[in-house]
C-alpha cells in the first residue's frame, strides 16, 4: 500500500500513542494511522487505512523513518508492505520521530 498525505501529526496522552498521516485535514479520503496503547502490554500497535485490508492490530516487523515518508511492513503473509509519504517540517518531523520510537521502538531512522 502506498499512501501520499499532506498533513502529519503525533499525539500523546498518558500511555496511548498515535501518528495520523491524512491527505486533507479530517477527511476520511486518504489517511493512515499507527497506534499504540501501553495498558496491556504485547508488540501489536492499531493500524488504520481508508484502505479496509489495512485495518486492525499487527506487529510492525520493520520500519524505517526518512524525512519524507515512512516504510513498515507488517506481519501477516499478504499486502504486508506499507509506505505513506508526507512534506513535512523539521518541528514536527522531531516530534513525529519520537512518538514513532515509541509506538515502534524498534524503528530505524534514516
Amino acid at each position: 500500500m502506498e499512501c501520499n498525505c499532506k498533513y502529519v501529526s503525533a499525539t500523546e496522552a498518558g500511555d496511548y500513542y498515535e501518528v495520523t498521516f491524512e491527505k486533507e485535514i479530517s477527511n476520511d479520503e486518504e489517511y493512515f494511522l499507527i497506534q499504540r496503547q501501553f495498558e496491556f502490554l504485547n508488540d501489536e500497535c492499531y493500524i488504520e487505512s481508508n484502505d479496509l485490508d489495512y485495518c486492525g492490530h499487527f506487529k510492525i516487523n520493520k520500519a524505517v523513518l526518512y524525512n519524507n515518508r515512512v516504510e513498515m511492513e507488517i506481519d501477516r503473509t499478504f499486502n504486508k508492505e506499507i509506505t505513506v509519504k508526507y512534506p513535512i517540517s523539521l518541528e514536527n518531523y522531531s516530534e513525529v520521530q519520537r512518538i514513532l520510537k515509541i509506538i515502534i521502538p524498534h524503528l530505524i531512522i534514516k
